[in-house]
């Protein structure tokens, strides 16, 4: 559930030194996800079947939080496939949050194979609620279906936060998001 974290009450903050501290920490988390999906919101606006948009991140937002911008903007529960050279933790945490809330129904992802070495940790609990495979990949695609809305995202940003100017090309076409679909689920079977 969103909310306007300016309306909350502050007695609540302020009850115990370790509460408030905890509080305001959970406030800065969610002040923080607001700005950045307010951020996408300013150069995304709404997606429209049909719709080819370009996009340029200035640095203000991670591909995990445009493919969470992109789920909630279908109004549907999803299946994402994606691809990326990279994975963080961070990333794998809010996939896992919109599968929990089932706004994501199935995660199908390719990543390269150095992953299983380099990010271990965040691999393993990715397997835990996701089908991966491992081979060699730079690609970096978001494919997110719904039943009546498809998106296909190509990026230049992997899978982990970051400050960086990143670049990208959202597709509103579900016969584009299939294709991609396509060929990431022939990778998933090799």
């Amino acid at each position: 559930m969103l909310f306007n974290a300016q309306k909350l009450p502050t007695k609540t903050a302020t009850s115990s030194p370790k509460g408030a501290k905890t509080f305001q920490a959970a406030m800065e988390v969610k002040n923080a996800f607001h700005k950045k999906q307010d951020e996408i919101e300013k150069v995304i606006c709404k997606l429209t079947e049909g719709t080819v948009l370009r996009y340029v991140t200035e640095g203000q937002w991670s591909m995990v939080e445009l493919i969470k911008y992109a789920v909630l903007q279908t109004g549907e529960p999803c299946e994402v496939y994606l691809t990326s050279w990279a994975l963080s933790e961070d990333a794998v945490e809010t996939l896992f949050a919109l599968h929990q809330k089932g706004l994501i129904t199935g995660l199908y992802c390719v990543f390269d194979y150095k992953i299983r070495d380099n990010k271990a940790k965040p691999l393993q609990f990715l397997s835990s609620f996701a089908t991966y495979s491992l081979t060699k990949i730079h690609a970096k695609v978001s494919v997110i279906l719904g039943k009546t809305v498809g998106y296909s995202i190509h990026s230049s940003a992997n899978l982990t936060a970051n400050d960086r100017i990143e670049t990208g090309t959202i597709f509103c076409n579900y016969e584009l998001a299939l294709q991609d679909q396509t060929w990431i689920t022939k990778l998933l079977k090799n």
